[in-house]
């Protein structure tokens, strides 16, 4: 089922009493990047968690490109930004 099926199915259930099914419907929404996670986490009361993800600095990937990044850099420094995209 869709997400904006079981947020509105969970809204439904806390709606017409059965609290528990209807939060954990809901709870199964949460940390995830879309509209109903975050609905879903201000029904039951839960803060709103993203996932993160980390990434490593490969220099070696980056290094081709260091000329360009190097003057993009003193574009936005001179508050020339439309330029620097």
């Amino acid at each position: 089922a869709t997400l904006r099926w079981q947020y509105w199915l969970g809204r439904s259930e806390i709606a017409l009493g059965d609290d528990i099914a209807g939060k954990q419907r809901l709870a199964t929404l949460l940390g995830q990047r879309n509209f109903y996670s975050v609905a879903a986490a201000n029904a039951i009361g839960q803060s709103i968690k993203y996932p993160t993800h980390t990434v490593k600095l490969d220099k070696k990937v980056v290094q081709p490109y260091q000329d360009s990044l190097a003057r993009i850099e003193e574009l936005i420094a001179t508050d020339k930004i439309a330029a620097a995209k």
